[in-house]
């Protein structure tokens, strides 16, 4: 089992890139973005490049702290042991997670969705207005460069 933060559903596992994947991991599809001039997409961007726009889109003031740490630490924390106990990933599997595609504004979709079915979206500690504004900035800032 993974413990993993309320914003990501258990469809976070993907298939490691496959032969059609680049030398570096990225898939021939996001050659192609980047070769358009297509820099940002958040529908298949790694952890590792997350981290990088995120503290761009901060560093802009298209975000505050909170919302770029959302971003950036958004995922799996762990996994559970035989016993309940926390057991960290290990350094490759770290690794793996972080060169991982991930649908970011999926997520946020999810996040959003998973705070309305519990009632919470007028709640102000429930992050519904951090979400809100953070998927229609990634879906507005999709392939800008």
């Amino acid at each position: 089992m993974i413990i993993d933060t309320a914003i990501r559903t258990p469809s976070f596992q993907q298939k490691t890139p496959g032969p059609s994947a680049a030398p570096n991991g990225t898939a021939f599809a996001d050659m192609l973005t980047k070769a358009a001039g297509l820099d940002r997409d958040f529908t298949r961007m790694t952890p590792n490049d997350m981290k990088t726009a995120a503290k761009k889109l901060f560093d802009d003031g298209k975000i505050d702290l909170h919302q770029l740490g959302m971003l950036q630490m958004a995922g799996p924390l762990g996994k559970v042991g035989p016993n309940g106990q926390f057991i960290p990933f290990t350094p490759a599997e770290k690794a793996q997670i972080d060169n991982t595609p991930v649908n970011y504004i999926q997520m946020t979709k999810d996040a959003i969705a998973g705070i309305e079915s519990r009632g919470q979206a007028s709640s102000p500690t429930s992050g519904y207005r951090d979400w809100k504004a953070l998927n229609a900035l990634l879906t507005q800032q999709q392939g800008v460069r």
